[in-house]
């Protein structure tokens, strides 16, 4: 009899990080490349990385049958998708990416506190934390709707900055 989810120590989840990460151990600069992944964990061309995944199937009882891994699922943690597909020099310009965004935002607000401006900059600095949070369960910034959301609130974050500096350099230059 196959084994449940509940009986297994490790879910899918656990197992497709696992994959990831065998990704990143043999591509540990440039990954796998951007939007392999799914290719690469399956069968045919992922044979080794696939393998990962059928041997926690045979663990749980299953009888392994190639057609069902020609499509094998995607991780769900948006920063192990990353580092398979990109490595560690597209995770590092990623989570670089996504620091000077929050900085934008609670910077560009902290001068402007207190005010409608100061708490949409509030706002923006919530919205993108949540964002890169919700990232370590769901490889949500894949998603079209969510990717534009991303850049608009990230856009959005750089430009209260961009108007933090005029107002700083208006008052410079009134001194």
């Amino acid at each position: 009899m196959a084994a449940t989810s509940q009986d297994v120590e490790e879910d899918l989840r656990d197992i497709l990080n696992r994959q990831s990460g065998a990704m990143l151990h043999d591509h540990p600069v440039k990954g796998v490349g951007w939007n392999n992944f799914g290719i690469m964990n399956s069968r045919p061309g992922g044979d080794a990385y696939s393998e990962i995944l059928e041997e926690w199937d045979r663990e749980r009882g299953f009888t392994i049958y190639d057609e069902n891994y020609y499509q094998n699922p995607l991780t769900e943690s948006l920063y192990w998708l990353w580092l398979a597909e990109t490595g560690y020099t597209g995770f590092i310009s990623f989570v670089l990416f996504c620091a000077f965004s929050l900085w934008c935002a609670w910077r560009g607000a902290w001068p402007v506190r207190g005010t409608l401006l100061g708490m949409v900059g509030l706002a923006l600095a919530v919205a993108l934390t949540l964002c890169y949070l919700h990232g370590m369960v769901e490889r949500i910034l894949t998603q079209t709707k969510n990717l534009s959301q991303w850049l608009m609130l990230a856009g959005m974050a750089s430009g209260l900055e961009l108007n933090r500096r005029s107002a700083a350099h208006r008052e410079s230059r009134s001194k």
